[in-house]
């Protein structure tokens, strides 16, 4: 009898606990409510900054892939993941860049290093790597009062940055505010964290998980994706050097820029929905650097073997640049009161050894024509075509073209143009696709050299220029031709195989 008494009052105990539990959730909820409005009003105020038509219309997070771990996207009716555009420019339309780098920012009290941490970005690139790369700044607030802050922000990046921006080479976003739980304030510590430590680490992953699911679903055709922090300097030629390294071996699952913190790791694209989601299991539990440690072990480690770390990771799957490419540089963390003196001890001012950007396979025996006027014609297609380089045509008429025309006939399996432009500036109808057209001198394999004719042919794809040939079809010249009026066109790589 006492057994049971004691059973019934465990049970109501618990019982108590559970609606203790659901009454605290639901005071948060409505304290969030209250505070919604008051939120939107201020980051209405930041929007506004950007008036121009956002481009990827048809690009979309999907909410429902985490219900079963940020469970209070379940309350909200059809949750939008989308961000808010806080800056970015309408009037350049490009080919998916190859890195896409993503920079996590938040209000510090005593310095903001976001500006030198992108002048050094933009000054350390070289003219052909600018289309190569895109960088996406993440302003991870989620607190209205730092409204101000961020749309001051945003102002600097406009002035410093004009060029940069009008080229599409950088963007500014703001994750909604319900990407974030309401008791993420509330959550139980671990590892004898502070509760204000255990929401400033917590919210990390949340922030760097979003990032990474914007370059996902937005760049999705990008080959890179690379984590950056707001408080870093570099050297010239980092973009080409990152590319160069990771395309030195195929086995790894991360490049490391850097050994400090979460700054330069280099990712695949197709690789982040691994890492988010793994991140996603735990970021309740650890600090977002240990999660993804712990991936390593999980997926390349036997439970019970030594030495792991050495032997199947660091140098194999994980893979260290000497010296590195970036220098931490912030001395006041995002989390209020404290410092750090992390540095790199082996970092450079300038890097001993910049790969070229790209180095192209493309048919020889080739004669490169264009009627466009630029500085050094012949010496510009020779760049582009054997060397990747960006052939930049400024203010393009309707029929220029560029052309290669073979000495002997040759069967090619397909031709791709990554390329971008800049929109007129008084265009009525803004233009968002490929502005040029692909021709070929074509000849059917059992054909007479005299039936080869001039053919147009058709990309499968509306961002960058791909297309598949007939393998019974030789060609002996291929001409590029502007069809759209534009300010500028940039074909900064072409691919046949």
């Amino acid at each position: 009898m006492g057994n049971s008494r004691v059973a019934q009052l465990e049970a109501r105990i618990e019982e108590l606990l559970n609606e203790t539990s659901s009454y605290k959730q639901a005071l948060l909820v409505e304290e969030k409510c209250k505070s919604q409005q008051k939120y939107e009003e201020e980051l209405q105020k930041i929007v506004q900054l950007n008036t121009q038509t956002p481009i990827y219309t048809d690009k979309k997070i999907p909410s429902e892939r985490f219900y079963d771990v940020l469970f209070h996207l379940k309350n909200i009716s059809k949750p939008d993941l989308n961000p808010r555009i806080l800056l970015r420019s309408s009037h350049v339309f490009r080919s998916p860049p190859r890195l896409v780098i993503g920079i996590p920012t938040i209000y510090r009290e005593k310095h903001n290093y976001l500006i030198d941490t992108i002048k050094s970005l933009f000054e350390n690139i070289q003219p052909e790597e600018k289309f190569l790369v895109k960088f996406v700044v993440l302003f991870a607030e989620m607190n209205y009062e730092n409204a101000e802050h961020v749309k001051s922000t945003v102002e600097l990046l406009s002035s410093n940055f004009k060029e940069f921006i009008h080229e599409g080479l950088v963007e500014a976003i703001m994750p909604p505010e319900h990407w974030y739980p309401p008791d993420l304030k509330h959550i139980a510590p671990t590892f004898n964290d502070s509760q204000e430590r255990m929401f400033w680490r917590t919210k990390q992953c949340l922030d760097y998980v979003y990032l990474m699911l914007y370059a996902r679903y937005f760049y999705s055709e990008s080959d890179y994706y690379v984590q950056l922090e707001d408080d870093v300097i570099t050297v010239p030629g980092y973009t080409s050097a990152m590319i160069h390294f990771a395309t030195t071996r195929n086995d790894w699952l991360s490049c490391d820029f850097s050994a400090l913190g979460f700054i330069g790791k280099l990712f695949r694209v197709s690789d982040l929905p691994l890492i988010t989601d793994f991140t996603l299991l735990f970021y309740r539990e650890k600090p977002v650097d240990w999660i993804f440690d712990q991936l390593f072990l999980v997926k390349y480690c036997h439970h019970e073997e030594g030495n792991c770390i050495k032997k199947r990771i660091n140098g194999v799957r994980r893979l260290y640049r000497k010296p590195p490419l970036f220098q931490h540089v912030g001395h006041f963390s995002s989390l209020t009161g404290k410092t750090q003196n992390l540095k790199e001890k082996s970092f450079k001012k300038k890097t001993q050894y910049v790969a070229n950007v790209t180095e192209t396979k493309n048919p020889p025996n080739v004669k490169l024509e264009s009627s466009v006027v630029v500085p050094e014609l012949e010496a510009s297609l020779l760049k582009f075509y054997q060397h990747g380089l960006p052939f930049i045509i400024e203010d393009p008429t309707v029929g220029s073209f560029v052309s290669a025309t073979y000495e002997d006939s040759i069967t090619v399996k397909d031709i791709m143009i990554n390329f971008a432009y800049i929109l007129l500036e008084n265009a009525s109808t803004p233009f968002y696709g490929i502005p040029f057209e692909v021709s070929v001198h074509e000849l059917q394999s059992s054909a007479n050299e005299s039936d080869a004719f001039m053919h147009d042919l058709v990309s499968s794809s509306n961002s960058v220029f791909y297309h598949v040939f007939d393998p019974t079809v030789s060609i002996s010249k291929i001409q590029v031709r502007v069809a759209r009026e534009v300010s500028k066109l940039i074909l900064y790589s072409i691919r046949i195989s």
